[in-house]
């Protein structure tokens, strides 16, 4: 910085971030936040180089990692694909990560607010959650605002 406030980037430098999932620097210096937390950031350039632990704080992040774990009946099939519906462009399929339970973390936009029901795939038809008395299931919502982890239990599958 100059005394006439101008700012300067070092456009030859090597910026080396020791934890990328946090933050990402782009060439020309410009600070990318990506997830809340702490990394230290190298700088050199010819023979200089020094370094910064930078803080990135959750609010300056535009996107909130949102993870399910869904249990599923133990007469969901082996070859089964749930996931949870939004009745939109989004669709968040999840994994089995066990015989009775299907995993799955994204990136969503902070803010995100949908409505989903959890479905799956099974036999050839698209089946969704029901409760023990075979009654729909409401949409639950989802309101991004923050990394969360969200567990559901899918009692039964019906039409």
């Amino acid at each position: 910085t100059y005394d006439s406030g101008l700012i300067r980037s070092d456009l030859n430098a090597n910026y080396i971030v020791l934890n990328p999932e946090i933050l990402e620097i782009k060439k020309d210096g410009t600070l990318v936040p990506k997830s809340p937390g702490k990394t230290e950031v190298i700088y050199s350039n010819n023979n200089i180089s020094t370094s910064k632990v930078i803080n990135v704080d959750a609010d300056l992040v535009s996107t909130v990692k949102i993870s399910f774990i869904v249990e599923v009946p133990d007469d969901t099939p082996e070859d089964a694909r749930v996931g949870c519906d939004t009745y939109s462009p989004i669709h968040l399929e999840l994994h089995r990560d066990s015989s009775n339970r299907y995993i799955g973390s994204y990136r969503v936009k902070r803010g995100l607010n949908v409505n989903y029901k959890i479905r799956g795939f099974i036999d050839g038809q698209f089946l969704t959650e029901q409760d023990a008395s075979n009654k729909s299931i409401p949409y639950r919502n989802l309101h991004a605002v923050k990394d969360e982890a969200i567990h559901c239990k899918v009692l039964n599958w019906g039409n």
